[in-house]
């Protein structure tokens, strides 16, 4: 009697206890029976502050090792690679999910490269570049063979754009060739179309587009000439930064293109090109002629002065060109007022923007 009813107690016991199994132990259960779907799904709800949290989250990452590992056995590399980036994302010191995606790497770019390798051989450069640039740096030899294979896409097609006489498309990856190449006439004839548009964009006064290009140039063996330019565009911009730092407003109103065409009996017509550099450029013409005469090159500078009579203060500007100095009045950044120097003693005005009188 008694021994039954001790039964039936620890039958009730056995069932409570069944019952209020923890989502850990039920995990564990399911692992074991490798039962992988129902383990991750008790495994995830396990309380982060209790005592088994740690030792969840690493059963979780055994599963998708064991998943990623099943997925790479079948060649399944795009789902491996899912799975141990899995691993990677929520323990990045899993060092063997780490080996395991550069075998999956090496397999994708092996595979990329493969595929470049018949582009090439095809003549399809330009899609055998693209297809390499999608392959990131990363410490093996497969990367190696796949940046060497780019240079012989690139330089194939520098050569075959040069044939065309596209100039401008070799331009836009010239930066990416390594210099020199093992044909000479190529590779001269490359060097040469780099320095003509070094020393385009040098007459151009381009200096911020001279070292773009320059930064561009990823492995750059360069000419003394092409140096030489490039030191000349560092200098110009240094020098256009110190002025631009110490420009006031005033000097900001006074920049731009200043004309005087009055149309009077002797009359001489004047346009100022007042620089950011502080210089400016003077042309002067007749209203019988056709088109402006340049008379040369000068500096300006701007400063405060007060009226003799009022005490009021102006704002004047001061040219200066081969010897000569003129001052005039900056009345609002639109008019600048030359005392006296019309041929009947009234002042000279000269108005802010450019003007065509020719017409």
């Amino acid at each position: 009697m008694l021994t039954k009813f001790v039964k039936i107690i620890f039958a009730f016991s056995l069932i409570i206890l069944i019952g209020c199994q923890s989502d850990f132990d039920k995990g564990e259960k399911a692992f074991k029976q490798k039962d992988y779907d129902n383990a991750v799904k008790y495994y995830s709800n396990v309380d982060s502050t209790g005592k088994h949290y740690d030792l969840a989250l690493k059963r979780l990452n055994a599963i998708d090792l064991i998943e990623g590992e099943k997925a790479l056995a079948l060649k399944k590399f795009a789902e491996a690679k899912d799975w141990f980036l899995k691993i990677q994302s929520n323990d990045p010191n899993y060092n063997l999910a780490s080996e395991k995606l550069i075998e999956i790497y090496r397999h994708f770019d092996s595979t990329t490269v493969n595929e470049a390798k018949l582009l090439i051989k095809k003549g399809n450069f330009e899609e055998a570049i693209n297809k390499l640039d999608t392959i990131i740096p990363r410490p093996y030899p497969i990367y190696k063979t796949s940046d060497s294979l780019k240079q012989i896409a690139l330089w194939n097609y520098a050569h075959l754009l040069l044939k065309e006489n596209k100039l401008e498309k070799v331009l836009s990856f010239i930066g990416k060739l390594k210099f020199p190449y093992h044909d000479k006439k190529i590779n001269n004839e490359l060097v040469s179309i780099r320095f003509n548009y070094f020393q385009k964009l040098s007459d151009e006064k381009d200096w911020q587009a001279i070292l773009n290009f320059y930064h561009n140039i990823k492995f750059p063996v360069l000419t003394n000439n092409e140096l030489e330019i490039i030191k000349e565009a560092k200098s110009k911009l240094a020098y256009a930064d110190s002025i631009a730092s110490s420009l006031t407003s005033i000097d900001y109103s006074a920049i731009g293109i200043w004309t005087c065409t009055d149309v009077y009996p002797g009359a001489i017509w004047m346009k100022y090109i007042i620089n950011s550099d502080k210089t400016y450029d003077e042309y002067a013409a007749m209203p019988t002629d056709k088109n402006w005469n340049y008379l040369g090159k000068g500096q300006w500078e701007t400063g405060i002065n007060k009226y003799e009579d009022t005490g009021e203060n102006y704002n004047y500007i001061r040219f200066e060109r081969d010897g000569n100095t003129t001052i005039g009045i900056l009345l609002n950044g639109e008019v600048i007022r030359f005392s006296g120097m019309e041929p009947d003693g009234s002042d000279l005005i000269m108005r802010k923007g450019d003007s065509n009188p020719f017409n």
